[in-house]
């Protein structure tokens, strides 16, 4: 198999003839996209800038994602619990439990449905992870680290799963 050729779980999309049309092929590795019971604020306010978000609306909306799924009354500085979603009429409130499904992200205060399906293909509630696997993550994720920078990107984009773009020395033993 030509590792060039490989198809990566980036969600990148690959078109194959089918019959007398095409099939759009994805796959896509949910340790590769932002897990919503476990990311920090600080990659959740990443991600949203990805999709046009200033960085206070952006960390605003982190906020509220944070105090939506965590089981405490008490909101993050922008966040919102169930006092600020009662004055809005939502009368679910801050759920205070991890996300069941992507979905939910539609229950967040201030959380729009264009925001909701731009963001949809980059979220999951199955990883359990707080941090993402820059080998299987879209670089629209990558972009949304913490630190990454565009070299790194780069460098993550073109890496096969077993390559290290870091150059971190192997901890297996040699024998």
């Amino acid at each position: 198999l030509d590792p060039d050729r490989a198809w990566r779980p980036d969600g990148s999309a690959h078109l194959m003839a089918f019959g007398e049309g095409e099939v759009r092929v994805t796959i896509a590795d949910e340790d590769g996209k932002v897990d919503l019971n476990a990311a920090p604020p600080e990659l959740l306010a990443g991600l949203l800038r990805q999709f046009g978000l200033e960085e206070d609306a952006a960390d605003a909306l982190a906020d509220r994602i944070v105090d939506f799924r965590d089981e405490d009354d008490e909101p993050r500085p922008e966040g919102a619990e169930d006092p600020e979603y009662f004055a809005a009429g939502r009368e679910l409130g801050a759920q205070d439990r991890p996300f069941a499904a992507e979905s939910e992200l539609l229950h967040v205060l201030g959380m729009s449905r264009e925001l909701y399906q731009s963001m949809r293909p980059f979220v999951t509630v199955f990883s359990g992870a707080e941090a993402v696997d820059p080998l299987r993550a879209p670089r629209l994720v990558l972009a949304a680290i913490p630190g990454m920078t565009d070299q790194l990107i780069e460098a993550f984009a073109r890496a096969g799963p077993d390559d290290d773009p870091l150059g971190t020395p192997d901890p297996r033993p040699r024998g």
